[in-house]
């Protein structure tokens, strides 16, 4: 134990693990997917959160270096009761396949199938490549109906997801209490991927889903054994009258935003700066695809005075998604870029340099199309003082129009739009507006919900 308190290595698997709790009650945390878009910081939070509330937790996550560059600051008589590891190495029993999942070849063979089999504006229309997107097509097909999910091809797989955590509970004595999986909307909605759940489970687990307007029902109708509690970020959702009864507990969780920021600027942030030499900065980020309204956002930049504005697009285009409306825009913008545009087509390595682009930026956009669920972007425009601008139709807009921290207002009217944009930066929100969005929606608040709700489940 003295050696555990002076050094621990959160990422070396320790058998006996569980057995340092003493009365500290334990948790597995189950992170199916990393390297995009905020997951791996909101599982660093819900892993800290726990952390400062007594638990004891132990990480399973596809990139456990990430999640625990983002922890590095906690003290070391925290640290000692958290693990995270690779279940594609760490627990995987064989050396071959230990091998092969370190290379993450499965994963890739995967990825290229699914970009390959894609047709997106500027692809190639020759026959060659036509058949070639044919083919991978067929091949992506046939591994997801003849393979997937019984050969470990994703980790989105509820086999995998049961299997891993069978492992973990095999290898470790004594057991934890309960089991958290971060996103299961990643998952199969079909009830007989979860088969596996009936025949071989043998743990107490929850979950959270992010969008469970859509597809709770298809995957509740399975009737999973060992479920205890369904985490959700909605508070429109209303639970179906079927389920009232069962012994699952349906709980809301603040949709939670981390505030970590590097140490040091980044240059793509000294770039936004630099280019936009005092010039009011709008920011939208995050996975753009079709609910960004990307021609409204383009418009938008059209109708502003250039001299006053510049305009932050970050994170990787999904052009599959797109309208066609907003692949027209987008093509303009590529061939006559304007100047007071900078667009950075790739995702950011984490979370903080995320943030860092939010805290340059004067306003977020925050303008969704069809978007009838919760954003964490919300979050950091109140931890960051930041106003934002929100479609009047759904969630999003209802709660900025509770809190008073932006305008919410119709998604489509780009003129409507720029001159609200033009509001905001000559009329400030007060910041008792911000620290109240804060303080019901923040990490405190977070880790008092978790505390509270999976205790009740152990």
């Amino acid at each position: 134990m003295g050696i555990a308190l002076k050094t621990p290595n959160p990422l070396s698997f320790k058998q006996d693990f569980f057995s340092f709790s003493d009365n500290r009650k334990s948790v597995v945390i189950y992170n199916p997917l990393s390297g995009k878009g905020h997951f791996d910081s909101w599982c660093a939070l819900f892993s800290r959160s726990l952390l400062l509330k007594g638990w004891t937790v132990c990480v399973l996550t596809p990139n456990a270096s990430s999640i625990l560059a983002e922890l590095v600051d906690m003290q070391s008589e925290q640290l000692q009761y958290l693990q995270i590891l690779d279940p594609n190495t760490v627990l995987t029993s064989s050396s071959f396949l230990r091998y092969i999942n370190q290379r993450r070849f499965f994963s890739n063979f995967h990825q290229y199938l699914i970009r390959a089999s894609t047709y997106h504006a500027g692809s190639s229309t020759n026959i060659l490549m036509r058949a070639k997107r044919l083919l991978c097509r067929k091949t992506l097909n046939f591994v997801k109906t003849h393979i997937f999910p019984s050969f470990r091809l994703s980790a989105h797989s509820p086999r995998v997801f049961a299997e891993d955590i069978q492992l973990l509970k095999k290898l470790s004595e004594p057991q934890p209490k309960i089991i958290l999986n971060m996103y299961l909307d990643l998952y199969s909605n079909k009830p007989g991927d979860w088969r596996i759940f009936h025949e071989k489970l043998s743990f107490l687990w929850s979950y959270i889903h992010i969008d469970i307007n859509h597809t709770l029902k298809n995957i509740q109708s399975s009737s999973l054994r060992g479920l205890r509690g369904i985490f959700y970020i909605n508070e429109d959702f209303v639970i179906p009258s079927a389920q009232s009864n069962r012994q699952v507990d349906y709980c809301w969780i603040p949709d939670v935003a981390t505030t970590l920021r590097p140490k040091d600027s980044t240059p793509l942030a000294l770039k936004v700066k630099e280019l936009a030499r005092g010039r009011k900065i709008a920011f939208l980020g995050g996975a753009i695809g079709g609910t960004k309204n990307l021609s409204a956002w383009y418009e938008v930049i059209s109708l502003l005075d250039p001299q006053k504005w510049f305009f932050v697009q970050c994170g990787a285009v999904d052009r599959a998604t797109l309208t066609k409306n907003d692949l027209l825009f987008l093509q303009e913008i590529e061939s006559h870029p304007p100047e007071n545009l900078l667009i950075y087509d790739q995702f950011l390595k984490n979370d903080s340099d995320f943030n860092e682009l939010v805290v340059v930026s004067d306003l977020i956009w925050g303008l969704y199309r069809n978007f009838d669920r919760s954003s964490n972007i919300l979050g950091k425009s109140a931890m960051f003082h930041k106003p934002i601008l929100v479609s009047d139709k759904f969630l999003m807009g209802e709660r900025v129009k509770k809190y008073g921290i932006g305008i919410a207002l119709d998604e489509d009217n780009t003129h409507a739009i720029a001159r609200a944009m033009n509001d905001l930066i000559s009329y400030p929100i007060e910041p008792s507006y911000f620290y109240r969005y804060s303080a019901e929606h923040g990490p405190v608040a977070l880790a008092d919900k978790l505390d509270l709700l999976l205790t009740r489940f152990c």
